[in-house]
């Protein structure tokens, strides 16, 4: 079973950038039984990265998504606001998208 534990850091006191972290434990077997790929102990997980201006505005951030093996299967990047003038809404402008693809074996097999 996977345990997920969710913490926020700001670093920097000009809060430069911004970390979100995931902390996700990854073994065991699979529900059919098979041994899951080299089970891995405890790892940091960065779901998104927030940048700020020098005047303490978002100037861009980034997304990551993570498979159950603690693979990076989604990393989006944006760099404006929408057309609400609101950061991190559905709207905001995707400069950068790559979606990742593993085969059963775990190694990355597709980039798009």
């Amino acid at each position: 079973m996977n345990k997920i534990k969710s913490v926020t850091i700001i670093i920097g006191v000009s809060l430069i950038s911004y970390f979100a972290l995931n902390y996700i434990g990854y073994g065991g077997k699979s529900s059919s039984g098979s041994s899951a790929p080299a089970p891995r102990v405890k790892e940091t997980k960065r779901t998104q990265e927030i940048n700020y201006s020098e005047y303490g505005v978002v100037s861009d951030y980034g997304n990551y998504t993570y498979d159950t093996l603690g693979n990076n299967t989604i990393y989006a990047s944006y760099i404006a606001s929408g057309t609400d003038t609101t950061w991190l809404t559905a709207d905001d402008v995707v400069e950068y998208y790559e979606k990742r693809t593993y085969n059963a074996q775990n190694k990355k097999i597709r980039n798009v």
